[in-house]
């Protein structure tokens, strides 16, 4: 069963990051902002709206980032859950991208009926980041697993392999990046958060079959392709 892998990694995740702040209380080096924020890249997912103690935190969150400027918080209208990334942010607008025929096809074939339910969802800390991580139904395990495999043995190989290059295709986390602090480690308040909603229970998310679309990496720009 996968469950207690995906569970393990999230574990080990936390721990590496809980000692990485315990032996540096600052924040470290700034980070250069990227300069392709608005590039579309390929991927797939659904966005949602925020409840209960995740609609909380995240409102917490978008206040933290109006007094610190090193704080990259996503937008409430952009909140996503990724399904699978297949490429960078390379396209400054949707009509530059190659017509995805062939990926729209495998995609469909994959996914048109999948409830795509992320459970047992935490928040997980990275060194400068919060994520938030769950475990799949086991139909959107099974299909992203075949996706991506049907994916390595198509045009859009090289892309993949790009995206994901150092970790398993597909990647073991079923997560959405909520937060991102421009430095190398967290800021105080941002990891005050974390401990505040460690263990707090968040609503299951029951998104439906996931989207193909062209986004930038916070889903603010969004474009769902045509099926």
């Amino acid at each position: 069963m996968f469950t207690p892998r995906i569970l393990s990694a999230y574990d080990a995740t936390t721990q590496a990051t809980l000692a990485a702040w315990r032996e540096n209380a600052g924040i470290g080096e700034a980070l250069a902002y990227p300069d392709d924020t608005r590039k579309l890249c390929i991927s797939s997912g659904r966005k949602f709206v925020a409840v209960g103690a995740l609609a909380e935190l995240h409102s917490q969150l978008i206040a933290l980032s109006a007094n610190d400027s090193t704080l990259d918080v996503v937008p409430i209208a952009s909140l996503h859950f990724s399904f699978l990334a297949m490429s960078w942010g390379l396209w400054d607008e949707p009509d530059e991208a190659p017509a995805p025929q062939e990926l729209t096809k495998l995609f469909t074939q994959h996914t048109a009926h999948i409830p795509f339910v992320i459970s047992q969802l935490r928040v997980v800390p990275l060194k400068n980041s919060l994520i938030l991580a769950g475990v799949p139904d086991v139909q959107s395990f099974e299909a992203r697993h075949a996706f991506a495999q049907a994916v390595l043995q198509s045009e859009w190989r090289s892309h993949i392999e790009s995206r994901y290059a150092g970790y398993e295709i597909p990647p073991l986390f079923w997560h959405t990046t909520l937060a991102r602090a421009n430095t190398h480690l967290a800021p105080t308040k941002m990891r005050e958060l974390y401990f505040a909603y460690s263990s707090r229970i968040f609503d299951d998310l029951e998104l439906g079959a996931p989207q193909l679309s062209l986004v930038n990496y916070n889903w603010s720009r969004w474009f769902p392709t045509a099926s």
